[in-house]
C-alpha cells in the first residue's frame, strides 16, 4: 500500500510520539535537556540457563556503547565516541572501527536519529505500508553506506515497531531483527522496555531493567 505521507513527515510524527510533544520547538526543548541515556537490559535466551546483562549507552550528539556480559564476564563490547571506536568480543578480541564504519555511524546522530537524516547523508526512502499480524506499518528503507536497514513504524501511534538490518559484511552476512514493545516514558521520553533480538535461529528476549538519563558519560566505558 502506498503511504499517504512523506518520509520527513513520518520522522517528524515519530519524534512527536517519542517526546510526547506536538510541535518541533517543544520537541527540541525536551531533546536538548537529554545529554545521555543508559539502558540496562536483562537478556535471556532459551539455550542459556542464566540471564545476560546488556548496557546500552547513548551520549549527545553521537557516542554509543553496547556491552553484553554474563556471570561477570564481558562477552562483547562496542564503543564509539563520535570520532573513533572499536568492537571487541571473546572470540576475536578487539578490532578498531574502519573509516567506513565510522562514516556509517555518523549518519545516525541524536537520540531520535530520524530527524537528522536529511542533514547527515543517510539515504532513506519510505517504501509504503505493510500489514503484518493485523498491524499496519510504514516501512522505511535506510542505507548508511555500510548496511541496509528496514525500519517499521506503527501507522497510528508512529512508534517504532521493529528494525531489520541486512548485513553485508564479509564474515558471512547475518540479518538482525530487533522488535520493540512496552513503551514507557522516562523523563518525558518514550523508551521501549521490551525487545527481542533475533539473528537467524537465535533469539534473545530483552527486558529493560532501568533507563537512566543524564547520569553517565562516555569516558566511563573506555
Amino acid at each position: 500500500k502506498k503511504a499517504e505521507i512523506t518520509a520527513e513527515e513520518l520522522f517528524k510524527r515519530h519524534s512527536f510520539y517519542v517526546t510526547n510533544k506536538k510541535k518541533e520547538k517543544s520537541r527540541d526543548k525536551v531533546l536538548k535537556k537529554i545529554k545521555s541515556v543508559t539502558n540496562e537490559v536483562e537478556m535471556t535466551m532459551s539455550q542459556v540457563p542464566f540471564p545476560m546483562k546488556s548496557i546500552q549507552f547513548w551520549g549527545a550528539p553521537n557516542s554509543q556503547v553496547m556491552t553484553m556480559e554474563a556471570q561477570g564476564m564481558m562477552l562483547q563490547k562496542s564503543y564509539f565516541d563520535g570520532k573513533t571506536g572499536f568492537n571487541s568480543n571473546m572470540q576475536t578480541g578487539k578490532t578498531d572501527l574502519t573509516a567506513e564504519e565510522i562514516a556509517a555511524k555518523n549518519k545516525s546522530i541524536g537520540l531520535i536519529p530520524e530527524i537528522n537524516y536529511a542533514t547527515t547523508g543517510m539515504k532513506y526512502e519510505l517504501l509504503g505500508i505493510e500489514n503484518q499480524n493485523g498491524t499496519d506499518m510504514y516501512v522505511v528503507k535506510l542505507n548508511d553506506g555500510k548496511n541496509e536497514t528496514y525500519e517499521y513504524y506503527n501507522t497510528t501511534t508512529y512508534s517504532k515497531i521493529k528494525t531489520l538490518t541486512i548485513s553485508t559484511s564479509e564474515e558471512g552476512a547475518g540479518d538482525a531483527l530487533v522488535t520493540y514493545s512496552d513503551y514507557k516514558a522516562v523523563n518525558g521520553v518514550m523508551f521501549p522496555h521490551k525487545m527481542v533480538l533475533s539473528f537467524g535461529e537465535v533469539a534473545f528476549n530483552g527486558t529493560v531493567k532501568s533507563v537512566v538519563v543524564n547520569k553517565n558519560s562516555i569516558s566511563e566505558y573506555k
